[in-house]
């Protein structure tokens, strides 16, 4: 199967109800800054690598659709989400896929809540995912997915607005340096044109 025939039918098998609109691109890219795959809410486009093997394909485009369905990063109704899917599978007769499925269910269930290293990523997630969010916000969003007080929030993560503010200088950073290379573009293309 090709792309988008792979899309369409994990559209219409595992998300009937989600974006019937059709407001959401979904896209192969060549690069993501080390991660597979990317959701990104605000511009309702969910972006994969290309060259992945089709089962993990599959599983990732499941994965990414699963964040915009649930509107949540690893938490409870993202969990809740794939383990649906992961049933489906089981009922489509895709032993693979539902296996692939319960290893991330069972990775993010049991690890995420025990790591601040991986809450810490989900605070990149959202700097990254919405630049102009709060760190207030940013914490109310995360800490409701699990369950805590923002109390606890903030004594478990301490170093979360310290990551927070970093998150937002590479965001700013990395924005500045790809203007300053898109106006050296235009000014080098500008100064061929006058030959």
């Amino acid at each position: 199967m090709n792309f988008i025939a792979i899309v369409e039918y994990i559209r219409t098998t595992f998300f009937p109800g989600w974006d019937k609109g059709r407001r959401w691109q979904v896209v192969q890219v060549a690069d993501l800054d080390g991660a597979q795959g990317r959701c990104e809410r605000k511009i309702k486009t969910i972006s994969v690598l290309g060259g992945i093997e089709q089962d993990d394909l599959l599983a990732l485009l499941i994965h990414e659709i699963a964040h915009a369905v649930s509107n949540d990063f690893h938490g409870k109704r993202w969990l809740q989400r794939m383990e649906e899917a992961a049933n489906h599978a089981d009922q489509e007769r895709l032993p693979t896929l539902a296996a692939l499925l319960r290893q991330q269910i069972v990775g993010y269930r049991d690890g995420f809540r025990m790591t601040a290293a991986m809450m810490y990523g989900e605070i990149e997630n959202c700097v990254f995912s919405e630049f102009q969010v709060t760190f207030p916000q940013v914490v109310d969003f995360l800490r409701r997915d699990f369950g805590i007080s923002r109390d606890q929030f903030l004594r478990r993560f301490r170093r979360a607005e310290g990551v927070f503010e970093e998150a937002q200088r590479d965001v700013r950073e990395s924005a500045e340096a790809k203007a300053r290379w898109l106006e050296s573009l235009g000014a080098t293309l500008g100064s061929k044109e006058g030959f």
